[in-house]
């Protein structure tokens, strides 16, 4: 398969020099796509005539896309750069190529990652239709971490310390005001916390080397500020505080709608059309804890839907929140 490295936007590393003997850590200047509300950035991507392999796959809320990393051989090295909330302390992925059991064989899959938080400043005018240019520094040591090797959604634990990451904010953003002198680029910009997930291990495909992602999220578990929940164009979508409205989930096979949305904007419930015209009177029950790209599948609801019960609403009390079933009966989800 023929491979291209993705074109990345002035690609700089600049050093700032407090003596000749002693070097801060460095600004490097990366190009972030703006797709489906997020901003990101990945090293290469594979060229194949007539299919998109591209870092947008990952936000798409579509497990049957994919990023297909371009580099020579497995990978190793290759990174992706997205814009995360602060607090962030989780990562939701689905490995692989998870169109197909075929596909997710045949391709490699992530085994291990190395983690980083970076702050990111985006200079006035630094914008082009397509996305901004950002000075990223990083604010954390790398974290390395394992992945298993299924097409399901997983959710990994960070293990950041936010508060330190704060203490060091004005520092960080005094080196900025220094750099931008030194190097003439405007000092007022724009901020944001950024995660740089690098490949350092593969499971190896049974045909060929290419090393696929198919859904990313970031998220802090718990303590997401979300602004609202909804379905525009028969996809669901939510909104972060400080990011444009994003997709949670979506399926060419099926037309959603929201049922109904937790008061805190933390879980809905859906009900779908199938596209297919053999199927078109039934309707499918999902529940979807946001912003995780896939429905529910714990046993305690997933056994409840196979038996014909239908998710109605959710009911808050002194006890926490709860899932309400149209047989009046209850399920507790946190």
């Amino acid at each position: 398969m023929n491979k291209v490295l993705a074109w990345v936007f002035c690609f700089t590393t600049a050093v700032l020099t407090v003596d000749a003997q002693q070097k801060e850590p460095s600004f490097r200047e990366v190009f972030c796509e703006d797709r489906y509300g997020h901003f990101f950035n990945v090293t290469s991507v594979l060229n194949e005539e007539g299919q998109n392999y591209s870092g947008e796959n990952l936000f798409d809320g579509y497990a049957g896309s994919s990023w297909v990393e371009g580099a020579k051989g497995d990978g190793i090295g290759e990174s992706l750069t997205m814009a995360v909330s602060e607090r962030t302390d989780a990562l939701a992925l689905i490995n692989g190529y998870a169109a197909s059991k075929a596909l997710f064989r045949k391709n490699n899959r992530l085994k291990s990652i190395q983690i980083t938080i970076e702050r990111g400043y985006s200079p006035e005018g630094y914008v082009t239709e397509k996305g901004r240019a950002f000075f990223l520094f990083p604010m954390t040591s790398s974290v390395r971490l394992e992945i298993a090797d299924h097409p399901r959604l997983q959710s990994l634990a960070l293990p950041l310390d936010w508060e330190s990451i704060r203490n060091e904010e004005q520092k960080t953003d005094e080196l900025w005001a220094a750099f931008a002198e030194k190097t003439g680029h405007p000092q007022k910009a724009q901020t944001f916390y950024f995660l740089t997930m690098t490949i350092k291990e593969v499971y190896p495909g049974s045909v060929w080397t290419d090393t696929c992602l198919s859904e990313l999220r970031a998220y802090a578990s718990g303590r997401e500020e979300i602004l609202s929940v909804g379905a525009d164009g028969g996809m669901l979508f939510y909104q972060e505080k400080g990011f444009q409205k994003k997709i949670l989930y979506r399926d060419p096979g099926l037309i959603m709608d929201i049922l109904a949305v937790s008061p805190d904007n933390q879980w809905c419930i859906t009900l779908a059309q199938y596209v297919n015209p053999e199927r078109m009177r039934e309707t499918g029950y999902f529940v979807f804890h946001v912003p995780l790209p896939a429905p529910v599948t714990e046993r305690n609801i997933s056994e409840k839907m196979k038996h014909g019960c239908i998710p109605i609403g959710f009911i808050v009390n002194s006890e926490g929140l709860f899932l309400e079933w149209d047989n009046e009966e209850t399920t507790f989800i946190e």
